[in-house]
C-alpha cells in the first residue's frame, strides 16, 4: 500500500509539473463526444491517433484513454515541436517522451521498438500496413472496428467533419507523416490497448496519408506495436489533474468518429 501511494503521489506531481504546448488549437470547442455516452462500439481522432473502442467500455474508461493519450502527445509535442515549415521534428525524442508519459500516469509501457515494415509489391496503401500492424493484436471483431473507423476517416473527406480537420493538420506534410492507432478493450476493470505507431518518409509530398498510393521505393514506414494496460489505481489519483492540464485541450483535440456501428 505505501508503494502504492507513492507511485501515486509521483504522477500525481508528474502531471502538475508537464508543460503543454501553447498553440491555436485544430478545432473551435466540440460539442461532448457522443462515444462517451453510450457503451457501444465507437472511435475518435484524438490530436494524432485514431482511437478505437469495442463495445461494452464504459464512459469512464474511454474518457481516461483518451485523456492519458492526448496528455502524452501534448506533452511530446511541447517537448519536441515539429517545424512550422517542413513538419520535421525528433521523432525518436517525441515517441520517447509520449511513452515516458504514458508510463508515469499509469500505463504500462515501457517504450516502442521502431521496425522498417516490408512492403509486397511496387505500390501500397498505409491503411493496408495498419491493418496488417494490428491484425495479431486484437480478435476479429475488433480488428473490424478498426477497419471501420479508417473508413469512416476517409468518407469524412466528402463532408470534411472536424475529425478529418484534426486528422488532416497532423498527416498532410511535405515528406513525413506519425501517427498512431489504438484499439482499447476492458480487462478486468481496466482500459487495455493494442497500439500500433507509424512514421512514414516519402520523396513526394504527403497528403491522405491513410489512403494514397505510394510507391515502395522511394517511401519508408517504420512501426511499432505494443499491448498495454492502464493501471485504475495510480491512474484515478491523477484523473483530475489530467483534465485540469488538458483544459479547453480535451474538447478542441479529440472528435468524434462516426463508424457507422
Amino acid at each position: 500500500m505505501l508503494e502504492q501511494n507513492l507511485e501515486s503521489r509521483t504522477a500525481l506531481q508528474f502531471v502538475q509539473s508537464l508543460t503543454l504546448p501553447v498553440h491555436k488549437p485544430v478545432l473551435t470547442a466540440q460539442e461532448p463526444l457522443k462515444l462517451l455516452g453510450a457503451a457501444q462500439a465507437g472511435a475518435a481522432v484524438d490530436d494524432q491517433s485514431v482511437v478505437c473502442f469495442v463495445e461494452g467500455l464504459d464512459a469512464q474508461l474511454k474518457s481516461d484513454v483518451l485523456n492519458s493519450t492526448l496528455l502524452a502527445q501534448l506533452a511530446a509535442s511541447a517537448k519536441f515541436p515539429r517545424d512550422p515549415n517542413t513538419f520535421q521534428y525528433n521523432v525518436v525524442g517525441w515517441y520517447n517522451c509520449y511513452t515516458d508519459t504514458l508510463q508515469k500516469v499509469g500505463w504500462n509501457i515501457q517504450g516502442l521498438s521502431f521496425a522498417q515494415h516490408q512492403v509486397s509489391g511496387s505500390t501500397f496503401q498505409v491503411n493496408q500496413v495498419v491493418m496488417e500492424l494490428l491484425a495479431g493484436m486484437v480478435t476479429h471483431s475488433a480488428g473490424l472496428i478498426v477497419q471501420s473507423a479508417l473508413e469512416a476517416l476517409n468518407a469524412a473527406k466528402a463532408k470534411q467533419s472536424p475529425a478529418l480537420t484534426l486528422w488532416k493538420s497532423h498527416t498532410d506534410t511535405d515528406a513525413n507523416g506519425s501517427f498512431q492507432v489504438a484499439c482499447c478493450s476492458e480487462s478486468e476493470g481496466c482500459a487495455a490497448m493494442a497500439l500500433g505507431a507509424f512514421y512514414m518518409t516519402s520523396q513526394n509530398k504527403i497528403r491522405q496519408v491513410l489512403w494514397s498510393d505510394y510507391s515502395s521505393s522511394d517511401t519508408n514506414v517504420q512501426c511499432a506495436s505494443t499491448q498495454v494496460v492502464l493501471n485504475n489505481n495510480v491512474y484515478s489519483s491523477v484523473r483530475d489533474a489530467v483534465s485540469q492540464k488538458l483544459g479547453t485541450a480535451a474538447a478542441t483535440f479529440v472528435a468524434d468518429l462516426d463508424i457507422g456501428l
